[in-house]
């Protein structure tokens, strides 16, 4: 064997292991939802048939009856509130903290950055009995606000960091040139700077809406009733029957899935670019 041969044979090697490898991957990430797919479209004869059916005629039956017997329209009424002020809420707060961070350079601000994305690596459980305590005295349990301030404090430290980067890459004489022209800081950022980074700002949005809409501590934990969102109707739902319709169970999931699923495969692209500037700022 020739060393061009053997090289050659090396190469398809590896390109053989990195393609059965995201093969896997993708096999263990795709095929849940395959199946949870499957399982709402199937009778509950056929889902507790002990064979697998692969090849069944579907029914939509489950989505109906979901809909039909309990609140989930409500729940994902308030899934969708929720969501969308947190969302709104972040990109309200999180561009102009990164913005100043880039810009208004002072001794400690890495080592301030750092310890607002520490704020994060908490879990939710951390601070979950403060804001409990908190909105008791305050007498605001089972809002939509309260879960919508909530889910913030823990998106808002990635969307400070992921726009840091953003900001970090537009030059600086950019503001320069706005300030000359009689612009202030304020108006430097919102009319000049902040459109630059809208591919920045619609990534940090779709991951903000996406924690705010899978996030399932606080809502399970501050919205018990009234404000509950769609992840916790799925828990109680199984909690609460005796004799589960799994059917009904796959019907719901697959309904709250269908829109992270369909901004996850819109915006990929905005979302590689901005853990991409995330990682390499500065």
């Amino acid at each position: 064997m020739t060393r061009s041969m053997r090289r050659r044979l090396i190469v398809s090697s590896r390109r053989a292991m990195f393609w059965t490898a995201v093969l896997l991957a993708l096999a263990i990430v795709v095929f849940p939802i395959f199946w949870l797919f499957l399982s709402s479209l199937k009778t509950k004869l056929q889902i507790d048939s002990r064979t697998p059916l692969f090849i069944f005629e579907p029914s939509f039956v489950n989505y109906v009856d979901v809909f039909q017997r309990t609140d989930l329209a409500r729940f994902l009424f308030n899934s969708v509130i929720v969501a969308g002020g947190t969302t709104a809420l972040a990109l309200l707060i999180g561009p102009p903290a990164a913005y100043g961070l880039t810009r208004f350079r002072f001794p400690g601000a890495e080592t301030f950055l750092a310890g607002v994305l520490l704020t994060r690596m908490f879990p939710a459980v951390a601070i979950g009995m403060p804001l409990y305590l908190i909105a008791s005295n305050l007498k605001i349990m089972d809002t939509l606000p309260l879960l919508i301030a909530a889910k913030t404090s823990g998106i808002l430290p990635l969307t400070i960091w992921l726009m840091t980067g953003f900001f970090a890459r537009i030059p600086t004489d950019l503001d320069d040139a706005a300030r000359a022209d009689g612009c202030s800081w304020f108006g430097a950022y919102r009319r000049v700077v902040l459109p630059l980074t809208a591919p920045g700002l619609a990534a940090t949005g779709i991951l903000a809406f996406l924690y705010g809409w899978n996030e399932l501590f606080f809502p399970l934990t501050l919205g018990p009733d009234r404000a509950r969102t769609g992840p916790v109707f799925i828990i109680l739902y199984i909690d609460a029957t005796i004799q589960v319709s799994w059917g009904s169970v796959a019907a719901g999931a697959m309904v709250l899935i269908v829109l992270p699923l369909v901004l996850g495969f819109v915006a990929q692209r905005y979302l590689v670019d901005a853990l991409t500037a995330g990682a390499v700022k500065g």
